[in-house]
């Protein structure tokens, strides 16, 4: 969750300049650009203010998401795939991670849905 929350507060302005270039193309010529004309016409602490509170909607959702259901996807994987006799026991370490991180990339993706919207 702090991951979440800190990736939320590193990425904020440059969300709020990326939302503000893809609107509004003539409003600067990139990140470096928009960003400065942002802090010089807004305030330094204006991305914080309007886009904190949408991204850590959207980025603590995501994390929680991923992190939990991504060990529990792992464990329920591991105990089908250790009751079969024919799969090597050691063997299928690759396979459950893999498959335990698409299946939470997913959850991922529609927990953090709602925060996404808000974000634009």
């Amino acid at each position: 969750i702090c991951a979440g929350a800190l990736a939320s507060v590193v990425l904020c302005p440059m969300e709020e300049t990326r939302i503000k270039l893809v609107t509004d193309p003539s409003f600067a010529n990139g990140l470096i650009d928009g960003l400065s004309k942002i802090v010089k016409e807004e305030g330094i602490l204006s991305p914080f203010q309007k886009g904190l509170a949408p991204m850590l909607s959207k980025q603590v959702p995501y994390t929680m998401g991923k992190q939990v259901s991504f060990d529990l996807f792992a464990g329920m994987l591991y105990g089908t795939l250790l009751g079969l006799t024919f799969l090597p026991k050691n063997g299928i370490a690759l396979e459950v991670e893999v498959g335990a991180a698409f299946m939470a990339s997913i959850v991922a993706c529609l927990a953090s849905h709602p925060g996404d919207v808000l974000r634009t």
